[in-house]
């Protein structure tokens, strides 16, 4: 497996609410982020020119505030607790129609899913203010209007080197570890997108549904509207078996490392500080020394 972001830093390997319209006149769609909302269908695109209608409805479970000292959103043994908002009640996000990736929809407000971003998605998705874009695929050949656009907009690239889902069921290992990139407020806002945005991206945000307390119906029915015409039977096999369980631990690595890293630093400013005191202590025995025998 395959994981870093833009800055080299190693990593291990590893709901949904478009914009809702006025009226079918509205060139823009107000994003207003409250404690209840409701989930809709993706904005799917016939072509590039055009955006289909939105249909899928379904309600969103109440968001509540669960946080951790360290910034990370704690995910309880039992997993009641749902994902937070990264941004404050109030505020209101415009987004337009036109220029959204295939696939395009909000999972919570701050986290957002689609398709592989063509050049012609850019501007919208420079609009979103990303911080992070987690994806799903390690293509064979660098993108490098992908990467240039990423980079000089400031955000965070993280790579997961994973097979499609047709191929294999993903691995636990790296579902937790593309929970933890999705699940930091620190990468908030996010964008999660694999090729189609449908089976890998569908997968996770299906996973993540599952932890911000969704009904299993309803996230098998969000995951049918995204991946229409081609729905994997093995992918709901998949997001139906999903043990919560198994992600009671999922941020003990990170508070290890940080416990580490933190306990490294006591430790190397304490021995600097004894050997400051020890060179020092030696210079002056040194200086005593020489007046000593001076004076005799």
């Amino acid at each position: 497996m395959y994981l870093e972001d833009a800055g080299g830093h190693p990593e291990e390997d590893p709901t949904y609410r478009p914009a809702r319209r006025n009226s079918k006149q509205d060139d823009l769609i107000p994003l207003e982020l409250a404690e209840n909302y409701q989930a809709k269908g993706p904005s799917r695109q016939a072509s590039r020119e055009s955006v289909a209608t939105l249909d899928a409805t379904m309600d969103v479970p109440r968001v509540a505030a669960v946080r951790r000292d360290d910034g990370l959103l704690k995910v309880a043994d039992q997993l009641q607790a749902p994902l937070v908002a990264p941004i404050s009640p109030g505020i209101e996000r415009v987004l337009p129609i036109d220029g959204r990736p295939i696939n395009f929809g909000v999972v919570v407000p701050g986290v957002y899913r689609s398709s592989y971003p063509k050049p012609e998605d850019f501007g919208f998705i420079r609009n979103l203010g990303l911080k992070s874009i987690v994806t799903l695929v390690q293509k064979d050949d660098v993108d490098e209007p992908y990467t240039n656009f990423m980079s000089s907009n400031g955000i965070r690239h993280h790579v997961i080197n994973m097979k499609g889902t047709k191929k294999e069921a993903i691995p636990l290992r790296t579902m937790k570890a593309i929970l933890r990139l999705v699940l930091n407020r620190e990468n908030h806002p996010v964008l999660i997108h694999c090729n189609h945005g449908k089976h890998r991206t569908g997968c996770v945000v299906g996973v993540v549904r599952k932890v911000t307390g969704w009904e299993l119906t309803n996230i098998v029915d969000e995951y049918r509207t995204y991946a229409e015409p081609k729905v994997r039977e093995n992918d709901i096999k998949y997001l139906t078996d999903f043990d919560l369980s198994d992600l009671s631990n999922l941020f003990v690595h990170e508070a290890n490392m940080r416990f580490r890293i933190r306990h490294f630093a006591r430790v190397t400013l304490f021995s600097v500080f004894v050997v400051f005191v020890w060179l020092l202590s030696g210079h002056r025995m040194t200086n005593t020394a020489r007046r000593v025998k001076d004076v005799r």
